[in-house]
């Protein structure tokens, strides 16, 4: 994992600390990333996120295609809880269970980003 990312992810969580109960965060993060995933299921999942999150730069989005799975399921747990604020992030999020977070998470860190 490069330096960058890991200061990423760290500083992700040390903010989740701040908003709701690190214990049990850590807990549910560690849950979430041990899940087994159902690659179809992942798939299906992940149509609805690639029509705004593509492949590239460019189309304003953040590309999510080869993110770290953990940075994925923090981010997703933000937006659930409000720490990170995106009205559209926000409505998907809160629909998403932890089958769905772990589905994601894994299936995005699986691809590569376009160059």
């Amino acid at each position: 994992m490069s330096t960058f990312k890991y200061v990423l992810l760290t500083c992700g969580f040390l903010l989740v600390t701040f908003v709701v109960n690190a214990d049990e965060l850590t807990d549910r993060i560690e849950e979430i990333m041990a899940a087994p995933v159902d690659q179809d299921y992942a798939a299906y999942l992940a149509e609805g996120c690639t029509s705004c999150h593509q492949a590239k730069q460019g189309t304003g989005t953040p590309v999510i295609a080869g993110m770290a799975k953990q940075h994925i399921v923090i981010s997703l747990l933000l937006y659930q809880n409000g720490t990170r604020v995106n009205a559209a992030m926000k409505s998907i999020a809160i629909g998403l269970g932890d089958e769905e977070i772990a589905s994601l998470a894994e299936y995005f860190s699986q691809l590569v980003e376009s160059q």
